[in-house]
């Protein structure tokens, strides 16, 4: 006994390709604009934190001593803004 397959009507084709071009419609920008944010975010927090290491090359010389000759408790209580200056003492 041979089946016959039943062949897909229009209308179900028409609404499969309905359906596919909304989601492709709705998710591209949504996606796109995700996307977007992140690269932007990237951007913005690598030229701050440029802008920040720049400052620490700057300013050592003058803000690091005190660090350095700190004790362990002062370093913890006064200078805990100051822990970037362990990667500089070597310059001073």
């Amino acid at each position: 006994m041979t089946t016959l397959r039943k062949t897909p009507s229009i209308g179900s084709l028409i609404a499969v390709a309905l359906l596919v071009a909304t989601a492709w419609n709705f998710s591209g920008p949504l996606i796109g604009s995700y996307l977007g944010q992140v690269n932007r975010n990237n951007a913005a927090f690598a030229t701050a934190r440029a802008g920040v290491v720049e400052s620490h090359n700057r300013n050592y010389k003058s803000l690091c001593p005190r660090w350095r000759d700190a004790t362990l408790l002062e370093r913890w209580t006064t200078y805990g803004d100051r822990r970037w200056c362990k990667d500089f003492v070597g310059r001073l």
